[in-house]
């Protein structure tokens, strides 16, 4: 038996019991009228709690039910008895409830069954294969990576490239000549394969016509904010899950420009390349977008011009930080990190043709490390430990945070962190041209500049630095150090940062045999970006990189492909660090 009978037969049999408790009333005149009135009211408040008579209508019942049983004492006076049977007495508790024909109880069940369908037709829970309603606004997405790199050094490369990011993550590495621990050193010269993987899953939600929910959630070796790799090789232990987005996004469609305000853990909403953000970055915070088309054609092509700005938290002071320290010495909340942003664009398209010109600005608040007050080296904490970076890369200039003194002459320990020495507020411009040659296939260029407009190279050198000053300003003789002797380290950094890049054939890999290529080449100064953010591939990540890059991408199945990515990298400035890497991917996404 199919639900829909089931249903009208619920539906009929409900009214049938209402019908029929209205008319047996008058063969229960031995009841009370508050017992009659209290049951058939009953009845009718659980039609109307489990959904089988509409709120509107059960009160209209229960209206006329009450109205027909306060009249019925005083409108129907008592019928005198027949000759020879003696009269009884009026019983002032009778109740009498008008009669219900047959017609009238068949309309009730008619309407009842027919609001019943309806519901269930809308709620979809009374048709035979179907979904509720709220299962058909979900939309499921996601992609698998599986990646083979392979890491090649020159052989003339530095071999003490320190992993400041590590001591920043630990304890303070201490800088005294009584310690002859090396502090954790980064990889330069031995060559390395690995292999890894990629998994994101993700579930959009419709809410409304305006309202959408989304969550995804990505693989990876740890929680930094560049990459969501989980490499190999980890004794087929299980490897983890993180939560890579969640996020409300409401789109109004106002007069005069359509809107979106978008608020959680988002994708970057700005026009960008991995010159300033990685791909993989999602920014923690909100962001606002207008844009209004004008020129528009019949196609919706035309002109369009955005708006979009946001504030993004990087890090908030602990708030029992120094956790050792009195409550007066507690760090302030003006110390906590953000992103402040904001880009203007245009976009022209045309039936063959698309430009996109993008100016934005990225003010990293607070970023920069703070000296500290002088500051015992026997201490527990210094006021500044919060200002070193919550993650980096490599590249940015880096100075000693803590002021230190030694009250004790005999105890030359000096534990340090290390802290950015340049405040960040990069301007960004981007530049993009599309045009389609033929069949799908297009030809593309895209240009990046970049610029940390806040870079005071004189403020920077009065630090204690510990790296980009690494030239010396004599020649050093073999098997002396520059200060030994007696050189002094050149500061050489920039902030300045470039990218010209190249790509021909078609834009998105989702049919067999579709193909595409690119070329490009990149120019990195030590302080023209946050080395947190950028590319993770490029030079191993971070800044203080110039090179080329080529690659490629053949498509195998539906939404399945083959990549191929060669690095060829080198440093700016400074001790020499030269790289390659070979990426062969096989991805597919659904």
């Amino acid at each position: 038996m199919s639900v829909r009978s089931n249903i009208r037969r619920a539906a009929v049999l409900s009214a049938s019991i209402l019908a029929l408790g209205l008319a047996a009333a008058p063969a229960q005149a031995q009841t009370s009228s508050s017992q009659a009135s209290s049951t058939v009211e009953t009845l009718v408040q659980s039609l109307m709690k489990k959904g089988v008579v509409s709120k509107k209508d059960g009160e209209a019942m229960l209206a006329q039910l009450r109205s027909e049983a306060a009249r019925a004492p005083a409108a129907t006076p008592a019928a005198a008895a027949p000759v020879g049977v003696p009269a009884q007495s009026a019983d002032p508790n009778l109740v009498r409830v008008p009669y219900v024909s047959p017609a009238v109880r068949q309309q009730i069940r008619d309407e009842v069954r027919d609001e019943v369908i309806a519901t269930a037709k809308r709620d979809r829970w009374a048709l035979p294969n179907s979904y509720p309603t709220w299962i058909g606004h979900l939309s499921l997405f996601g992609d698998v990576r599986v990646r083979n790199e392979s890491r090649f050094f020159d052989k003339n490369n530095a071999f003490d490239f320190v992993n400041v990011g590590a001591i920043n993550n630990g304890s303070p590495y201490n800088m005294g000549g009584n310690n002859n621990v090396l502090p954790p050193v980064l990889n330069s010269t031995q060559d390395r394969n690995i292999s890894n993987f990629r998994a994101r899953f993700g579930l959009n939600d419709q809410i409304d016509e305006d309202l959408k929910v989304t969550i995804r959630l990505a693989s990876g070796s740890d929680n930094q904010p560049v990459s969501t790799n989980q490499t190999m090789g980890n004794y087929f232990n299980k490897d983890g899950v993180w939560l890579d987005q969640a996020y409300i996004q409401y789109t109004p469609h106002l007069g005069f420009a359509d809107a979106s305000i978008t608020a959680g853990r988002m994708p970057n909403p700005f026009v960008k390349t991995d010159l300033v953000w990685d791909e993989d970055v999602n920014l923690d915070g909100i962001a606002v977008s207008l844009n209004h088309t004008f020129l528009q054609n019949d196609d919706g092509k035309g002109l369009n011009l955005r708006v979009t700005g946001g504030a993004f938290p990087l890090s908030y002071v602990a708030d029992d930080f120094p956790t050792n320290g009195t409550s007066d010495v507690k760090a302030s909340n003006g110390a906590s990190k953000y992103v402040f942003a904001g880009q203007i664009g245009a976009d022209w398209t045309h039936e063959r043709y698309d430009l996109s010109l993008n100016a934005a600005f990225y003010d990293y608040h607070n970023v920069e490390g703070s000296l500290s007050p002088s500051c015992s080296n026997q201490a527990a904490y210094c006021l500044t430990d919060y200002s070193r970076p919550g993650y980096m890369q490599k590249g940015n200039t880096l100075f000693a945070l803590r002021n230190l003194d030694f009250p004790d002459p005999t105890d030359i320990t000096a534990p340090q962190y290390f802290g950015l020495a340049s405040k960040f507020q990069v301007l960004d411009l981007v530049a993009k041209a599309d045009m389609q040659m033929h069949d799908d296939i297009h030809l593309s260029f895209i240009g990046d500049f970049a610029a940390n407009l806040a870079y005071a190279p004189g403020a920077i050198a009065n630090l204690p630095i510990i790296n980009n000053n690494e030239t010396c300003s004599i020649s050093v003789p073999a098997g002396q150090t520059c200060d030994s002797a007696g050189g002094k380290g050149i500061f050489r950094d920039g902030n300045q940062a470039w990218l010209a890049r190249i790509n021909l054939g078609h834009p998105v890999i989702e049919h067999r045999w579709d193909w595409n290529t690119f070329i490009y080449y990149e120019y990195i100064q030590p302080d023209a970006v946050l080395d947190a953010f950028n590319d993770q591939d490029f030079h191993l990540g971070g800044t203080n990189a110039k090179g080329w890059v080529i690659g490629g991408s053949v498509g195998l199945f539906h939404n399945t492909a083959l990549n191929l990515k060669w690095f060829s990298t080198d440093e700016v400035s400074g001790p020499p660090f030269a790289e390659d890497t070979l990426q062969v991917d096989l991805t597919t996404r659904f």
